[in-house]
């Protein structure tokens, strides 16, 4: 028998629903496409590192589907994966022109039509924009505290009531719209000073709030990273390098921005920007050149490399200088406490795992294991340990017997449910599960074969078995709450290999003890027979449908049953 399962079943995944039928009309598979686009995608990345195999992906699946909320976008989604790519670049969009376009709305010779789009055209993103809004209403979330996947649609709404919806209200051109369109109707002509500074002020809060959301900016990024197949540390140097630039333009574009507000059109001579040639009333400015300035000066403060090449006197552009250094020294600071998490110094469980991996693959290199033995190793390591380590046994002996047997229960918490017990009381259940151990099996791990005695009784917590009869032909796949090894056990028919699919975790006990616990229960005991009764009658009949179907192909090509019919084809004429 192979230590690699090769699966001959067909491999339809309908993701939790029911299959359409050969002639379901157009709106049922609109219907059908859209909801599957807004359930757990399987070959999502972040789904298969959150999920450990999937078993546990396609009960997420079912869970999602015949849940009251299954309209809500699942956070491991198709859809979900293209509102990040759109949100992503909407946002950034906006991050790196928006500021732009608002301090040249100040230059009397730069045209802001000349620059990518001019102010009017930002105006176009408005319906995207406002569309992304309403959907995170409908998008679930991920508690990374309790692992917990929210879709209840209440708590959705209430979270993103409370973090981002406002600012991202607020950073849409609806917002200016409304309160530019009041302002037009009280026609204050002329304007003060002080209106003048809160209303350019107030164009700017449009640019912070964009800017609250460069957290969520970064993730996205990552995601979309990852999907692209970027090696981790390109991605991380990515993340550095995008992160660094989106906060020297907004800091650069404030430098810009604060002398305006403050001079408004009456520009003292002694101001750096009157000195570099650069502030509005300049004629004959580029772009390029204004922007090259405000970099250096910004660069210069930002890291502290040096005072930059112009002297500035004022106290508003020292203040907005001041600002600027202090964030760069935090920013710098942050970007090493990032460094020293990556590298395991915070986190003494990540720390300890990683310990743990170099010791593993040290005793691999010295044992001289072939590779694909190592490589099940470490799969192992990896599902086991989650990437992070502690001393279970340590953690255990420390509580109380009760406290001990408490967690072991709710970790087999999916057999209660079985109906194999729906005929005993929960304080049986949990006699009998308490008689249980738990056991991980890798992929690839046979856990019987035919013609070896076996006494033992297994049910999957999670993971899939393959079933093949002694030909070695698939018959079926067991998944979570399934029960296997009963024919063997209780009828000592040893006829069938037991293939591990995916890492497997099974509660393992005794058959004749198992038996014994039953006879309480003659409900119980007689269901368990004609459970058994039906799996080997089952497994019957699929061996002898496999072996006819089989038959009947090698007759009907023995018989050219399969091949093309002989008729007569016309030929062009020459």
């Amino acid at each position: 028998m192979p230590n690699v399962h090769h699966c001959s079943l067909s491999q339809v995944d309908t993701g939790g629903m029911a299959r359409l039928p050969p002639n379901a009309s157009k709106w049922q598979r609109l219907v059908r496409w859209t909801r599957t686009m807004i359930n757990v995608n399987p070959n999502d990345l972040g789904c298969k590192s959150f999920f450990y195999n999937r078993s546990v992906i396609r009960t997420e699946q079912r869970r999602h589907i015949r849940s009251r909320y299954n309209y809500i976008i699942h956070p491991f989604s198709v859809m979900q994966s293209a509102l990040k790519i759109l949100f992503f670049l909407i946002w950034t969009f906006k991050m790196l022109v928006l500021p732009v376009l608002i301090n040249m709305m100040y230059s009397k010779t730069i045209s802001t039509s000349s620059f990518l789009f001019n102010r009017s055209n930002m105006f176009g993103w408005l319906p995207v924009q406002l569309m992304v809004i309403v959907f995170f209403f409908f998008v679930g979330y991920i508690n990374y505290d309790t692992k917990e996947i929210v879709l209840e649609h209440r708590r959705v709404v209430l979270r993103y009531l409370k973090t981002y919806f406002f600012f991202d209200l607020a950073s849409s051109e609806l917002v200016q719209l409304v309160i530019w369109g009041w302002i037009a109707r009280m026609d204050i002509q002329p304007r003060p000073p002080y209106l003048q500074r809160v209303l350019h002020l107030f164009r700017y809060c449009h640019v912070i709030c964009l800017y609250v959301r460069i957290g969520t900016v970064l993730t996205f990024l990552d995601a979309i990273t990852e999907m692209l197949f970027i090696k981790p540390w390109v991605r991380r140097c990515l993340r550095y390098a995008f992160e660094t630039f989106m906060y020297l333009h907004f800091l650069c574009c404030v430098l810009y921005f604060v002398p305006v507000v403050v001079y408004l059109n009456a520009w003292p001579e002694d101001s750096w920007l009157v000195r570099a040639q650069i502030h509005p009333d300049v004629r004959g400015m580029q772009f390029w050149r204004l922007y090259v300035e405000c970099m250096l000066m910004t660069l210069c403060y930002f890291f502290g490399a040096s005072s930059g090449k112009y002297t500035v006197v004022r106290t508003n552009e020292q203040i907005a200088l001041a600002v600027i250094a202090f964030l760069g020294r935090l920013y710098t600071l942050f970007c090493i406490a990032d460094v020293l998490n990556v590298f395991g110094i915070v986190g003494v469980s990540e720390s300890n795992y990683e310990q743990k991996m170099a010791e593993l693959k040290e005793y691999m290199v010295s044992a001289n294991l072939p590779q694909g033995l190592r490589s099940t190793m470490v799969k192992y390591y990896d599902y086991k340990l989650q990437k992070r380590y502690f001393n279970e046994a340590e953690i255990l002996n420390s509580l109380s017997d009760h406290l001990r047997m408490e967690i072991f229960l709710y970790s087999a918490r999916r057999l209660s449910v079985s109906k194999l017990f729906k005929h005993m009381s929960s304080v049986h259940i949990s006699n009998l599960i308490s008689n249980m151990r738990l056991e991980t099996f890798a992929p690839g791990d046979v856990i019987f074969k035919p013609d070896h005695q076996h006494d033992n009784i297994y049910f999957i917590s999670t993971g899939t078995i393959a079933i093949l009869n002694k030909e070695e032909m698939e018959l079926c796949h067991l998944e979570d709450e399934d029960v296997f090894g009963l024919v063997q056990t209780l009828l000592h028919a040893c006829q069938y290999y037991a293939v591990v699919i995916e890492t497997t975790d099974l509660f393992v006990i005794n058959g004749d003890e198992f038996c014994r616990m039953l006879e309480p229960f003659p409900e119980a005991t007689k269901h368990l027979r004609r459970l058994t009764q039906e799996r080997y009658a089952k497994y019957t009949r699929m061996g002898n449908d496999i072996k006819l179907k089989m038959n009947n192909c090698l007759t009907d090509l023995r018989t050219s049953r399969m091949l093309e019919k002989r008729r007569k084809r016309k030929t062009a004429e020459k």
